[in-house]
């Protein structure tokens, strides 16, 4: 049992590297490996009213391939992933890089691990 846990941690934890990865390369092939079709994207608005428009997975990799976080400098690609918690086909991970602190939920869909929900910020935009 302990060792299929950590199986779990170690593969919700590698799609959330390929997910960022993904993103700094403007690989859309990548991205659309690790994320649910029905993904939902927020961010809060500017405004101060709430959540922006969601993104949609075909979204996400419509932009990465149109370039997503390529242009990023090599220092502004790190990015640290701590698995918060995994329940059976259920995960919660944070992501904080220098740019993005992003809160994924990952679920087990049909055998694999995939990003079903996010919600970031820019760096800039918090604390």
């Amino acid at each position: 049992m302990a060792a299929t846990k950590e199986a779990d941690r170690a593969a919700v934890e590698a799609v959330a590297c390929e997910y960022f990865e993904a993103w700094f390369a403007g690989d859309p092939a990548r991205m659309q490996a690790v994320l649910h079709p029905r993904l939902v994207k927020r961010y809060l608005a500017e405004d101060g009213s709430g959540p922006s428009r969601a993104l949609d997975g075909s979204d996400m990799v419509q932009r990465t391939g149109d370039g997503g976080g390529s242009d990023h400098s090599p220092e502004e690609r790190l990015f640290d992933v701590e698995v918060a918690d995994v329940y059976g086909d259920i995960a919660s991970v944070i992501v904080r890089s220098v740019i993005y602190r992003e809160y994924l939920h990952i679920g087990r869909v049909e055998g694999r691990w995939q990003i079903v929900d996010a919600f970031f910020a820019s760096v800039g935009d918090g604390p």
